[in-house]
């Protein structure tokens, strides 16, 4: 008797969440705008992408507005506030 087991998940295999992560928790912005390309990429493939990965996305956007304010020395709390409010009802 053989068993099945179905799992329904946008990532592929074990090495396209390492990367995802990896992206995600780097330093580095461009990093971070990959890992929300990544995600994009997950989400065109199944229907509503889980809510933690939507999640993440917001939150990386967050931490890009943030780190482009202080690249060019100015600081807008309206969109800073703005984006957190979107992360955290996502």
């Amino acid at each position: 008797m053989t068993t099945i087991t179905l799992t329904v998940t946008p990532f592929q295999n074990d090495q396209e969440v390492r990367n995802l992560i990896e992206l995600a928790y780097s330093n580095e912005i461009d990093d971070k705008r990959e890992a929300i390309n990544k995600i994009n990429e997950l989400e065109a493939r199944i229907s509503q992408l889980p809510m933690g990965l939507g999640s993440l996305k917001h939150i990386l956007k967050v931490e890009i507005i943030r780190a482009e304010q202080q690249e060019q020395n100015r600081i807008d709390n309206s969109t800073l506030q703005y984006a957190c409010a979107v992360a955290v009802l996502k």
